[in-house]
Order: C-alpha cells, then structure tokens, then sequence
C-alpha cells in the first residue's frame, strides 16, 4: 500500500509488480535507455484529436524518449518523443476541447516550429464508417486512405455545397499524399498478399506493455460491432 511521506510517496515491493505501476516503470526504463538524440533527429510528425487516441499511438512505440527541454517559444504543443522502428516519431494532441480543421493546422505549424526535419505528418485517430458491398469496414478495422479518381485520398467535409437537384457536390480537392508514402502504401499492400496482417501481433505486444490497456483498447469482439446488428442494415 502507498504510504504519504510529506509530499512523497513511496511503494512496497507488491504494489510496484502491480500492473498499474508496470507501464511507468517501462517509460522510466526506456528514459534511461534511450540514446541522446537532437530535434533534428525525428522525421515524422502524428496528430492526434482525442487523448484517447494519443494513449493509442503512444502505446504503439517502440521506445519514449523524454520530453523536450526545450522548444521554440510560439510552439504551444505538448510532445510525445518516441521510435518506430528506425522511425523518429513526434506525437502532439491538439488542445483539450479543441476540434476541427482550425486547431489541427495551427497545431502542425507549430510543430514545424520547433521540429523543422519532419519529412511529412499523419493525423492518426478513431474513423467512423458504413459497410457497403463494395467495402466490408469491421470495428477495429484499420484505414489508410489513398488517391482515387478525383480526390487525393481524403475528402474534407465542408468543401463542396448541395446543388439545385440536392446532391452535394465538391468545389475542391485536397493534394495527394508524398511520394514516400504511397511508395511504402504499395508495399504494405504487396506485402498483405504475401503474409497475414502483423496488426494483431501489434496489439498483444500493447497490451502486455500497458496492461492497463486491455480492457477498452483491445478488440471488444464482434457483438460489440453496432454496424454488424440485423436493425442497422438498410
């Protein structure tokens, strides 16, 4: 049991085992371990809207690295630093009660500010959607969007109108994604014809990470999938 010691707390040796106290000492172990590193350093920027969404991609890292000493004076992010494989990787949320379009670009211009390396971002976070025939989306499906047609891989909701017969129509497109990514796009896409998805090999490892996580952040199974219900077909 803690027990208060002023305004310190210290822990048995059964309470620091308890998996509640597991995940923190893997992010003080991996503090220690990490090797130093510059701002220069990390190349990837994510954006995350809801902190439940930051927890997730958090948890995917390979390694945290500590916070930032320092950043530059108009960046107003708070940042998780961390490794994906041989990827430098910064997180950033954006500001509690903050949505939408507005907060997310102020908030990759301020990451740029101070991580002036990042070759491109991603805005990572929860999807909602609707199975069709063509497209057989399941909870805990993952999406990555691509260039089709028109567009360039993600349509932006409130660019278009309705027109006279009552059909929205889209009055612009937003730019593809970098050359890079649609590279590495086509390979995980080669690469799934070969071998079988390494996502739920991913999620194990969370949850034997974080424990903490396997209660909401693991596959719930299908009867939690409302989609999948006899009533929400049409």
């Amino acid at each position: 049991m803690a027990k208060e010691r002023g305004n310190k707390v210290s822990r048995s040796a059964s309470d620091m085992s308890s998996p509640e106290v597991t995940g923190a000492k893997r992010l003080k172990r991996s503090h220690e371990d990490s090797p130093q590193y510059r701002r220069s350093d990390f190349t990837v920027g994510i954006i995350c809207a809801l902190p439940v969404e930051t927890a997730a991609t958090s948890a995917i890292l390979d390694e945290i690295y500590p916070d930032l000493t320092e950043q530059d004076i108009s960046d107003h992010n708070s940042y998780r630093l961390g490794r994906i494989h041989v990827h430098n990787v910064v997180i950033a949320s954006l500001p509690a009660g903050q949505y939408g379009t507005t907060p997310a670009a102020t908030c990759s211009k301020d990451m740029l500010r101070t991580f002036k390396s990042i070759r491109f971002g991603l805005l990572v976070g929860i999807g909602g959607a609707v199975s069709s025939a063509d497209y057989d989306i399941r909870l805990g499906d993952v999406v990555v969007s691509q260039p089709d047609g028109q567009h360039g891989g993600v349509i932006q909701f409130d660019r278009g109108r309705n027109n006279q017969v009552g059909d929205f129509e889209r009055t612009g497109n937003l730019n593809n994604p970098p050359k890079v990514l649609l590279a590495a796009l086509s390979r995980m896409q080669a690469d799934m014809e070969l071998n079988e998805s390494f996502i739920p090999q991913y999620l194990a490892q969370m949850v034997e990470k974080w424990p903490k996580l396997r209660k909401d952040y693991s596959y719930q199974g299908q009867e939690k999938d409302i989609l999948l219900t006899h009533h929400m077909f049409i």
